[in-house]
């Protein structure tokens, strides 16, 4: 099952770095590629809000990785 996420900051140019970093360390040891997709920003309410979603494959290695 896929799972999306919705994501607010204040500090999207850093945030949005700390996320794909933290991410593709994830990806890493999970021997898995391209496992999420980020949608476009958008600004609304006095913040930037975007959405994350962890591919299924990519949250089924996350779950073995760490139950194991």
């Amino acid at each position: 099952m896929a799972i999306i996420l919705e994501i607010a900051t204040t500090n999207y140019d850093n945030d949005i770095l700390q996320i794909k970093k933290a991410l593709s360390h994830l990806q890493t040891t999970c021997e898995i590629s391209e496992g999420y997709l980020l949608s476009k920003p958008v600004s609304k309410f006095g913040g930037i809000f975007f959405q994350l979603l962890l591919k299924s494959d990519f949250n089924y290695s996350i779950e073995n990785f760490f139950l194991a």
